[in-house]
């Protein structure tokens, strides 16, 4: 009959093999995607904020892609015995040896790659397609939100500008579209398909036909961006006017053109005014102020409610988290430059660094 310390070295040793055979895989997914996901995704933003606050002090825009993440695991479990463990006479006297340990280790490890040369100019200066924009608003992103960041004009009616680039204030026709193309598309009287053209997408406005008395709000709209009564189906193209009556046009903004228009409204110190570090702070025009706005402030110490912020010379730069409107205009941002990154492959250097 086995004794009582017999079979309590027996579970030590039997404990340590266990552990030894467990497989970390099935487990980790559940805790580390999720983790490496919540960290990628901070990383962007925090990546973006800085971007802006840089173009709001003449600095330049960096990118960098994290191209790859590996995370790799290591469990190891062992034993060491020096006795007479299965002799009749077991017993476990001082001179004998038992011992035993596992081993775990974690070694994730991430590849950056820099955005560069011509990848880094198409990047940010490339217009986005009219057809990505209205895709956005199909999948039910703000319609008001989108077309606000993404678009400059719409046959001719022009949204606001940055005034050291161009037009200080948006088209009163431009808003009055804006906002009907969003009332109409909520109610089911307006909406859009598309349309394969070769490695293109075309994108369609379609007004739906009930049968009865045009809407009044599709009246106005069309009225206002001057459509052919007659017409159901208008085809969305690039461009400040329409070539033909069939026709839309969006001139849509590059990833740069919007991120400066937002720059130049972040909160800074007079100090940095007033010394030359960067420009006055762009008055809104009080005819712009229903359009959505995205509120960037400044401190100096770190901030207790942020949905994003970052730390720029001496100043935190934030986004407050308590400022719903100012948090879906950023996030919307995001997914605009996350559109606007294609993914393109170049000869850019790579950075790998092991994190763990």
């Amino acid at each position: 009959m086995l004794s009582f310390g017999r079979v309590a070295a027996l579970l030590l040793i039997g404990c340590i093999l266990l552990q030894g055979c467990t497989s970390l895989g099935p487990s980790s997914v559940l805790a580390d995607r999720n983790s490496f996901g919540e960290t990628s995704n901070e990383s962007a933003k925090q990546e973006l904020l800085l971007n802006l606050v840089r173009l709001r002090y003449g600095d330049t825009p960096s990118v960098v892609r994290i191209n790859q993440l590996v995370a790799g695991y290591n469990l190891e479990g062992q034993v060491n015995i020096g006795s007479s463990l299965f002799s009749d006479g077991f017993s476990i006297r001082a001179n004998d040896a038992l011992s035993g340990g596992v081993t775990y280790s974690d070694h994730p490890t991430i590849t950056y790659a820099p955005i560069r040369g011509a990848d880094y100019g198409a990047f940010l200066m490339t217009p986005l397609a009219p057809s990505e924009i209205l895709a956005l608003i199909m999948s039910g992103a703000p319609g008001d939100v989108v077309i606000t960041l993404g678009v400059q004009a719409i046959n001719g009616l022009r949204n606001r500008f940055d005034s050291g680039l161009g037009h200080p204030q948006s088209d009163l026709g431009f808003r009055t579209a804006m906002y009907l193309i969003e009332q109409l598309g909520n109610a089911g009287k307006l909406g859009m398909r598309f349309e394969n053209q070769g490695e293109n997408r075309a994108a369609y406005f379609v007004f739906y036909d009930n049968g009865k008395d045009m809407d009044p709000a599709e009246q106005r709209l069309r009225k206002v961006l001057k459509l052919d009564p007659t017409r159901r189906e208008f085809k969305v193209v690039f461009g400040l006017t329409p070539d033909h009556p069939d026709e839309i046009a969006f001139y849509t903004r590059s990833l740069i053109q919007t991120m400066n228009m937002i720059a130049d409204s972040i909160e800074v110190p007079e100090d940095d005014i007033s010394s030359g570090r960067t420009r006055p702070t762009e008055a809104p025009d009080p005819s712009d102020q229903a359009l959505p706005a995205l509120h960037i402030t400044s401190q100096r110490l770190p901030p207790v409610n942020a949905f994003v912020s970052v730390r720029y010379r001496d100043r935190y730069f934030t986004v407050d988290d308590r400022d719903l409107a100012s948090k879906r205009m950023f996030s919307m941002l995001q997914l605009l430059a996350t559109i606007s990154d294609r993914g393109r492959n170049d000869a850019s250097p790579i950075i790998t660094i092991p994190s763990g």
